[in-house]
């Protein structure tokens, strides 16, 4: 923005001196309302859209779109699947918080689309992988569990490595080394080493344990379906949340006509399996067919939201 058209107040403007220059039009993506937390729908539709109508210049030049419709117009936009005309599904996994979506079409909106139902499950992502594996080294290393670690700077470095373990056994690798050295000293101030082999076996145990740990976090927050069994896995989480959207929905897995995947944490290629294996336990291996799941090649799946806005802009 600049100072010939910025008004006192304004979050942002566009320079009126530069009229004709370039074609600028502010667009921002927000989750959709979830199962359990309605007044997300007065917050992000209304209350924030409305203070960044009012607040800048023009006024009402920006765009508003809920993220899992984002994801289906990025889709689109990317030649990843045509535009649908039967409700889709869309898993998006961040860090930290996995959200499903149905998303359908719809003549009334602006974007053509519209979230039917959504529900996301806090403390659950890709972060939730480097969880258990920091667990685990620091259980192996300090002998006491991760939460009575106080050295946080070798928290951060156990952090770090594990990220780069967990992408590697991800990748394909069986067996990766974590090597850190000088991460901490014994009691005659003499360096200590971590130096320890993590198996793909062992990544996966403990993904179960740091999922069974939180069982009670996750049962609490009332996204999981009451119709099937304790989650064991990350295969049969991902299936309760997906049955209890259907659920909530009145529809069943196979009136959907794509399974989108989205968000950072799916990159993971532990994520996707456990996501293909949950739509076939759901509806049988025709589910997760590679004509029917859509997972957007490399980075593309972190960014596929960011590219629906982009084609909100272009319209």
């Amino acid at each position: 923005g600049g100072s010939n058209s910025r008004e006192k107040g304004a979050l942002f403007a566009i320079d009126s001196s530069l009229s004709g220059g370039y074609d600028v039009r502010p667009v921002f993506a927000y989750p959709a309302p979830s199962l359990g937390h309605a007044d997300e729908a007065d917050i992000y539709k209304n209350r924030y859209e409305a203070a960044v109508y009012t607040l800048s210049e023009p006024t009402g030049i920006a765009s508003f779109v809920q993220e899992p419709v984002a994801a289906v117009l990025g889709a689109v936009r990317e030649n990843l699947m045509t535009a649908p005309k039967e409700p889709i599904l869309v898993l998006d996994v961040g860090g930290t918080v996995t959200s499903a979506s149905l998303v359908a079409p719809d003549a009334s909106s602006s974007q053509g689309y519209d979230v039917t139902h959504s529900l996301r499950l806090d403390g659950l992502g890709g972060e939730t992988l480097v969880d258990a594996l920091v667990s685990h080294l620091c259980r192996f290393f300090y002998e006491q569990p991760m939460e009575q670690v106080t050295d946080g700077m070798a928290l951060q470095r156990l952090y770090d490595a594990s990220r780069a373990a967990v992408l590697e056994i991800s990748g394909g690798k069986d067996r990766v080394q974590v090597n850190i050295p000088y991460l901490s000293v014994d009691e005659k101030m003499q360096p200590r080493h971590l130096d320890v082999g993590v198996s793909k076996v062992v990544l996966e145990h403990e993904i179960k344990d740091i999922l069974k740990s939180r069982q009670q976090q996750y049962q609490e927050q009332g996204v999981l379906s009451k119709s099937m069994s304790q989650a064991s896995d990350l295969t049969s989480l991902l299936s309760s949340i997906i049955m209890r959207l259907l659920e909530e929905s009145g529809s069943n897995p196979f009136a959907l006509e794509k399974i989108l995947i989205a968000g950072g944490g799916a990159r993971s290629p532990i994520v996707q399996m456990s996501i293909k294996g949950a739509l076939e336990s759901l509806g049988g291996p025709q589910l997760a067919a590679s004509d029917k799941l859509i997972v957007p090649p490399g980075e593309l799946v972190e960014e596929i939201v960011v590219l629906g806005t982009a084609a909100v802009a272009e319209k």
